[in-house]
């Protein structure tokens, strides 16, 4: 605040005023003697200019994490298998390698063997994908199933040592158990497998299912 700022106010503040400039040279008298400023510790610290720092003045560099201090682990449900790098890789293949009888369904073992399986498949590594999704599937996960049905029906060159070969019937039997296990997806890629089979009767079972399980696309218009 400046003495001219001053300049127009009316006799009662005069004191201010005259206190302003018998404190003309100092600003922090000037912030002091403004009417019901009071100003505190941390006013004064921003009006004050910080001196250049000298050699022995230097920030101390950050410390290092400590070894002991639990990191946090990444979230197979949310995280991005399409952006999988090695050290997530490794990360996942250690926890699906984990995985006990009693690792159940949503547990951690079961879904770091599900974005394994994403991952690979992401990659064109069709046959280590179906290893990782077929590894869910028999611990109950039914994401794993799903994935498993995903690569058989699909297929792939099977010579390169990636691929694998295409066998519908398997593909229909790995999305029958995941919807025994609550995943409306693999009803409704089930009933979609039905419905280009010809039996009409077990696509719309399975559409309904799916409907049931809130697959929305199940709930209305044809199969495709």
């Amino acid at each position: 605040m400046s003495t001219g700022s001053f300049g127009g106010e009316s006799a009662q503040r005069g004191g201010v005023r005259r206190c302003l400039v018998a404190a003309a040279t100092l600003c922090g008298a000037l912030q002091g003697c403004a009417p019901g400023a009071a100003a505190g510790p941390e006013a004064a610290a921003a009006q004050t200019p910080r001196a250049a720092a000298g050699p022995g003045d230097q920030t101390s560099p950050p410390s290092p994490p400590n070894p002991g201090e639990t990191q946090e682990l990444p979230s197979w449900s949310t995280l991005d298998p399409k952006a999988a790098d090695a050290a997530a890789l490794e990360r996942a293949k250690a926890d699906c390698q984990h995985r006990t009888p009693e690792s159940k369904a949503g547990s951690r073992e079961s879904l770091a063997c599900v974005w394994l399986g994403s991952a690979r498949l992401e990659a064109g590594e069709q046959r280590e994908a179906l290893e990782y999704f077929r590894a869910a599937c028999e611990a109950g996960e039914p994401l794993g199933c799903v994935g498993e049905g995903n690569v058989l029906m699909r297929g792939g060159v099977a010579v390169t040592g990636k691929g694998v070969l295409r066998e519908p019937a398997a593909a229909e039997a790995a999305w029958k158990k995941a919807c025994e296990l609550g995943a409306g997806s693999g009803c409704w890629l089930l009933a979609q497998a039905l419905g280009r089979a010809g039996d009409a009767e077990g696509a719309q079972d399975y559409r309904k299912k799916a409907c049931d399980l809130g697959v929305v696309e199940a709930c209305g218009g044809a199969i495709p």
